[in-house]
């Protein structure tokens, strides 16, 4: 039993001795964190030490170096008065360089403001009790002019100084409130004034997205009707192929108007089109061989037609209707290859025409057309 209590006793004075130094670095950490978690710290709390050492240094000071004096004729009184003036001169300084120290750096630390009321304060007390010391004023009533007028003098001086710096760091506040203020209002703007640039970004790129496949929509469809009109100018009947002739005449315009595309762009569209009309004025029609004969009101009595009226009238009337639908042509290209004024180019000016090898069994007309390119 008595070697189990000394192992016991043994293991916890290892505990005690191991923990010891982790106990004291905790101790040192929660003392650091309470420093920093006060609003008054290690500035404040610094100024507050030093001047509180000047002072009781200054005040115990002269007795002590009395007792050791290597003249004790002099009095403890005159020591007073000098260590005091030299305290008073020291204390002056270290308030003087914490007044303009944060100023010359630019150190906007609302801690630097504590720092001055409480030095303030110390100053203002160590002149207020001291001063008087250092200039020999008998004592007596605030009235007769001695060290109580003196102190309450200092002591006002001093509040009127704390009042000072007060107003001071209220302006400091206001001016930081309101360029916190204006830099907030900055900063928003400029955060909005993004956001408004991105919105438009994105809107010309929805944009410009919804005109691409309106385009893509817009060619296909045209794609699709310049088929079937092409189609129709191959078809039996003539109003058909009148409407296939007023389809791609239609579509010729709209592509000179797309402004998705440049102008030699657009005029190679029309030029497509174009060819298909010049190529359908250029195609042979058997019928025309006969225009003589069928320009005539009655067949001839020696002609092909002699003794058949009834596909005379037929044949006249195939022709009549071939001729309206390439009549119908030209005159839709007349109408367009002249301008408003004189010798102006029209729409369709740009484009090159070819009519070579046709037979023209109706009457062309293109006066006053004006071609910027060979037909």
């Amino acid at each position: 039993m008595p070697e189990e209590y000394e192992d016991v006793e043994a293991t916890l004075e290892q505990g005690t001795t191991s923990d010891a130094p982790q106990q004291k670095e905790k101790r040192q950490e929660q003392f650091v964190c309470w420093l920093k978690s006060r609003p008054i710290n290690k500035i404040v709390g610094s100024t507050l030490i030093i001047e509180a050492l000047w002072v009781a240094l200054f005040w115990f000071m002269p007795q002590v170096l009395h007792w050791w004096s290597w003249n004790p004729a002099v009095s403890a009184e005159h020591f007073a008065q000098f260590y005091f003036a030299w305290g008073l001169g020291f204390l002056s300084l270290g308030y003087i360089v914490l007044i303009l120290w944060p100023i010359f750096r630019k150190d906007d630390d609302p801690r630097w403001f504590h720092a001055r009321i409480l030095s303030s304060g110390i100053v203002g007390g160590s002149y207020a009790f001291l001063l008087p010391v250092v200039m020999s004023l008998p004592e007596g009533s605030v009235n007769s002019g001695g060290a109580a007028a003196l102190r309450q003098a200092i002591l006002l001086a001093t509040g009127g100084l704390i009042a000072l710096i007060a107003l001071g760091e209220t302006r400091r506040k206001n001016d930081n409130d309101r360029e916190a203020a204006e830099n907030l209002r900055i900063h928003q703007q400029d955060t909005l004034d993004q956001q408004k640039e991105q919105f438009e970004k994105q809107l010309e790129k929805q944009q410009k997205q919804f005109e691409a496949n309106a385009f893509k929509e817009r060619k296909a469809e045209r794609r699709e009707r310049y088929t079937k009109a092409v189609e129709q100018l191959g078809d039996e009947k003539a109003p058909v192929r009148m409407g296939g002739v007023y389809t791609l005449v239609g579509l010729v315009d709209e592509w000179l108007e797309e402004e998705n595309l440049s102008e030699s762009e657009r005029v190679k569209e029309g030029q497509v089109i174009i060819n298909n009309l010049c190529a359908y004025i250029r195609s042979p029609f058997t019928l025309a061989s006969h225009y003589d004969e069928l320009s005539q009101n009655t067949p001839l009595s020696e002609g092909i037609y002699k003794d058949k009226e009834q596909e005379f009238y037929a044949d006249k009337a195939t022709l009549d209707s071939e001729a309206d639908v390439r009549l119908g042509i030209i005159k839709e290209i007349h109408d367009r290859l002249q301008g408003s004024g004189k010798n102006a180019p029209g729409a369709w000016s740009d484009f090159e025409y070819d009519f070579s090898g046709s037979t023209f069994f109706y009457p062309v007309d293109l006066t006053k057309s004006y071609y910027k390119k060979n037909c």
